[in-house]
């Protein structure tokens, strides 16, 4: 058994981020949550658990008093339910779309494909686009357009990992024309 904050799901990270106005920097791959035996949503109304920290209850009275000021604010609380309501949805879905391809009923596969164009800035795009094909049941691809004009091996390569971690099907491709190439993949 373990637990889990929503901020520290990696496609949910710059969604959280905007929110909180706070990066997360430890983060786990949805892979580990979405494949856990069983999830468990711990839920209060974001007042309960506000009337909670200040009765020092959750941390201690400056400790407490800093995070009232700071994460825990009502609005943000009520944003981050949402949030973890809605992920745990796409956690049920994603179950009940994998039990249906057990049973011989495709019906329901919507055949959706998302892709993702990778380069070395837009590891909010890979989330977002992460979030999309499990919303809507997709395959998610990631095309990457190998130019010799390219200088950022190392976020190139991170933002590769992540979309790896999201099961993207990597497409690697050369040429110095970006824009023909996603229309032809696309195509």
């Amino acid at each position: 058994y373990t637990t889990l904050n929503i901020q520290h799901l990696e496609s949910l990270n710059d969604l959280v981020a905007n929110i909180s106005k706070i990066e997360v920097k430890e983060r786990i791959p949805d892979r580990i949550f979405d494949d856990a035996d069983q999830v468990e949503l711990v839920d209060i109304e974001p007042n309960k658990l506000l009337k909670r920290m200040q009765d020092g209850k959750i941390y201690k009275e400056k400790q407490a008093k800093l995070a009232l000021e700071n994460f825990f604010r009502q609005e943000r609380l009520i944003a981050l339910r949402e949030i973890a309501l809605r992920r745990l949805a796409s956690r049920v879905n994603l179950r009940a779309s994998e039990q249906r391809l057990i049973n011989d009923d495709l019906a329901y596969h919507t055949g959706e494909h998302i892709l993702v164009c990778i380069n070395a800035s837009n590891a909010k795009v890979i989330r977002a686009a992460a979030r999309l094909a499990l919303a809507f049941h997709a395959k998610l691809s990631a095309l990457y357009i190998k130019n010799p004009n390219i200088k950022e091996e190392k976020a190139l390569e991170e933002n590769i990992e992540l979309a790896k971690s999201f099961n993207a099907e990597i497409i690697s491709v050369y040429d110095d024309d970006i824009a023909r190439q996603i229309a032809e993949y696309s195509s």
